[in-house]
């Protein structure tokens, strides 16, 4: 590891009552892209968070961190993002292959959001106009619930609002 790909090393702590604080930190690279003392809270978490696994290294699209623990402190290595992009396409390659023994290309996953934004079209076809009072009768959701799905639906063009007297109706475009 040269010096150069070096962008800064600091080193986070725990104070009990504080939380994280940055104990120290030098910088290698003036064009240094990492602000540290606005996110180290951030990396102390990421590093040393609760859960079975604790990350030892992370690697982001500018740059990546690599971290070392000593008891509650958290020494991190802050690195110029040098990784050989043909090792990527290696990686996406063998990825795609061992996906498409599982996944069609056709098969289309749907996740439950899909399904209930089908369901709420397809009411809104077989009734012209309704509330979401009216649709809420057919789901086990909020009435908050469902006016996020019907409000994405909008966004996308598929379904239009109107309102009579207070309430809103929805319709398919």
């Amino acid at each position: 590891m040269e010096m150069e790909n070096i962008n800064t090393i600091a080193l986070i702590g725990f104070d009990i009552t504080k939380g994280p604080v940055l104990r120290w930190k030098k910088s290698y690279n003036k064009n240094n892209m990492i602000d540290v003392d606005q996110f180290y809270t951030n990396f102390y978490v990421i590093f040393r968070g609760g859960g079975k696994f604790k990350p030892k290294m992370m690697v982001f699209d500018q740059f990546q961190i690599v971290a070392f623990q000593n008891e509650m402190d958290l020494l991190c290595v802050f690195l110029d993002n040098k990784i050989n992009e043909e090792h990527f396409k290696e990686i996406k390659k063998i990825a795609e292959k061992e996906s498409s023994k599982f996944i069609s290309s056709s098969t289309k996953l749907e996740t439950e959001s899909d399904l209930i934004k089908e369901k709420l079209i397809q009411l809104l076809k077989e009734q012209e106009k309704l509330t979401i009072k009216q649709l809420k009768k057919h789901f086990p959701l909020s009435y908050w619930t469902i006016r996020r799905y019907l409000t994405d639906l909008e966004e996308d063009g598929i379904i239009v609002r109107d309102k009579e007297h207070k309430e809103h109706l929805w319709s398919v475009k």
